[in-house]
């Protein structure tokens, strides 16, 4: 008989389950420790038993730009005739904001900018001032990277990625080094170059383990691989680990994917969609 022992109670950010009657018809619920009612199974019991769970986020960011546009409508400097939303639209969404002026960067890496959602902590800034980005592209690499913290005793995937970054020809030393052919680096370039030698999305996972010239997996193996990964199912990662290396042409290619790819994901990587949302629509 297992014995499974609750060492704390955890609540999500903005995770919410709806029931129509009775929660306990496939749940139990318990108060977390701030008070608030919870459920006592967690996610994926909960979904076992029919529970749905909807994300609902609202971040401080949002009273912040509420609260700055309020106070200029009142100064005069905004229309106070105009609602929230139309001033947003006209002056603060992404798709009209001039993301090529340096001057957003340059603030951001000195991190003199008040506030950019999922750069306003400690190690939001430090990333930030880190890696310095310079477009969308960039930011939303940084907002994956400072969460992948990679395998205890090996570089972390932001000082690798902020490493190479400054001179690409450490990737292609590296990859001489690890014994892949002049073949084999020209596959995997497609994912390492635009990454600055960090592939950190699962979509860049799923892509090496599709990619007939790297692991060969279907579409349901690779995207098994991604949950694997990203759930970090630990009794899983040693046979994925085999059948990824063992189906890719020589054994140097399929173990540099596996440790540079692979292995730094385990901790927390974003998906493309994600990640752009989190970095650009806040």
């Amino acid at each position: 008989m297992d014995l499974y022992v609750k060492c704390k109670r955890g609540q999500h950010a903005s995770g919410v389950i709806l029931y129509n009657k009775s929660p306990f018809e496939t749940n139990a619920i318990m108060r977390s420790p701030n008070g608030d009612l919870t459920t006592q199974y967690d996610l994926h019991q909960s979904e076992s038993l029919g529970d749905v769970k909807y994300d609902f986020l609202v971040t401080e960011i949002c009273d912040k730009l509420t609260v700055c546009i309020e106070l200029l409508q009142s100064d005069g400097v905004l229309n106070p005739n105009k609602s929230l939303r139309e001033i947003y639209d006209e002056l603060l969404h992404p798709s009209i904001l001039n993301l090529k002026d340096n001057r957003i960067w340059d603030a951001l890496a000195e991190g003199s900018v008040l506030d950019v959602f999922q750069f306003s902590t400690g190690v939001g800034l430090a990333t930030a001032k880190q890696v310095k980005p310079k477009n969308p592209t960039e930011l939303t690499s940084a907002n994956a990277l400072m969460r992948l913290m990679g395998e205890k005793g090996k570089e972390r995937p932001l000082d690798r990625y902020c490493r190479l970054k400054s001179n690409m020809n450490f990737w292609y030393d590296e990859v001489h080094n690890a014994g892949l052919t002049e073949e084999e680096i020209k596959i995997i370039e497609p994912y390492y170059l635009p990454n600055y030698g960090v592939p950190a999305s699962q979509e860049d996972l799923m892509l090496v383990c599709l990619d007939p010239k790297i692991a060969h997996f279907t579409l349901k193996e690779a995207n098994a691989a991604r949950k694997t990964v990203a759930k970090k199912k630990i009794n899983e990662v040693p046979l994925l680990k085999e059948k990824f290396i063992s189906q890719c042409p020589s054994r140097n290619l399929g173990e540099y994917v596996w440790e540079t790819t692979m292995e730094p994901q385990m901790s927390y990587a974003f998906a493309k969609p994600c990640r752009g949302a989190y970095t650009l629509n806040r």
